[in-house]
């Protein structure tokens, strides 16, 4: 029973790291147009999957001394435990919602990059080149030189 505690105690771990993750999330999310905070909660996020891949090697080890030679689904079904039935949906609906919040969060910094590009491509004049003894001139001024 003590593997199967350590293997409880080990999904309760991985449970608590993806509801911080989703925290973070939310957090980057409402500040996606601060660069320094995101950079920051981007950071804090990677030490945190960092500790998750770690809990899930040691899971998986677990895992194949409590259930060997079952999958996942058959151990759940065959285990009838109301505590780690509870824990794996738990999971299941945390790392869901996380899925869903890294897309909006991808979405949002899409969008995000295409107004800054928008935006330089409204400081950046790129007008036409005029020809004059001397070369190539650009016809207006702009705040940037870029070369094309």
């Amino acid at each position: 029973m003590e593997v199967y505690q350590a293997l409880i105690s080990t999904l309760e771990q991985q449970n608590q790291l993806i509801t911080n993750l989703l925290a973070l999330g939310a957090e980057k999310c409402s500040m996606i147009r601060e660069a320094d905070t995101v950079f920051a909660i981007a950071k804090q996020e990677q030490e945190i999957v960092k500790e998750l891949q770690e809990l899930e090697v040691e899971r998986m080890s677990l895992f194949d001394v409590v259930a060997s030679g079952q999958t996942l689904v058959e151990w759940l079904e065959k285990t009838n435990d109301q505590k780690l039935s509870e824990l794996t949906g738990s999971l299941r609906k945390n790392t869901v919602a996380l899925e869903s919040l890294n897309a909006t969060n991808e979405q949002l910094l899409h969008e995000s990059l295409a107004f800054v590009q928008y935006s330089l491509s409204l400081i950046v004049d790129t007008g036409p080149k005029i020809y004059a003894r001397q070369g190539p001139t650009t016809s207006s001024r702009s705040f940037f030189d870029r070369k094309v």
